[in-house]
């Protein structure tokens, strides 16, 4: 039997080799199994919590399943315009999708994020429109995006 645990909120809790698990009032969890779908442990699982820079993983699951990966085109100065972690691009800069994706998972680029919304959609609005038309055809009844990197939305 293969198990999924995922926290939702700040990790303030801990997994200990018996599968216990401790969180802060604050936080929730759920244990899944990944065979039949049976919840084997939850605590506070509908808790809304900001998706953060978890939001950069259906940013790059869209991305990968366009299956235009390696199309070059020139990144948007507003693109560029964000807070937070970075891959350093300029504005002008030749990318791929693929290069995006990469960017968006390791260093965790906000910029990469924005770059890759307004490729596939023409902005990051109408991108994370289609990213919640994704989450809702996926299950992910409880997620809303607001943009393509997880910021707080102003």
């Amino acid at each position: 039997m293969v198990g999924m645990l995922v926290f939702v909120g700040t990790a303030h809790g801990s997994v200990m080799a018996d599968a216990a698990v401790s969180t802060s009032a604050q936080n929730g969890a759920i244990l899944i199994c990944a065979d039949n779908g049976e919840v084997l442990y939850e605590q506070d699982a509908d808790h809304i919590a900001p998706m953060a820079s978890t939001t950069k993983i259906m940013t790059a699951l869209l991305a990968l399943e366009s299956g235009d990966l390696d199309s070059w085109f020139s990144v948007d100065s507003e693109a560029i315009k964000v807070e937070g972690s970075t891959m350093g691009l300029q504005e002008g800069d030749q990318v791929t999708m693929r290069t995006l994706v990469y960017g968006m998972l390791l260093p965790s680029g906000n910029d990469a994020a924005n770059a890759l919304a307004e490729y596939y959609s023409g902005s990051v609005e109408e991108f994370a429109r289609v990213m919640n038309e994704e989450a809702l055809a996926l299950g992910a009844t409880n997620s809303h995006f607001v943009n393509a990197n997880g910021l707080p939305d102003e």
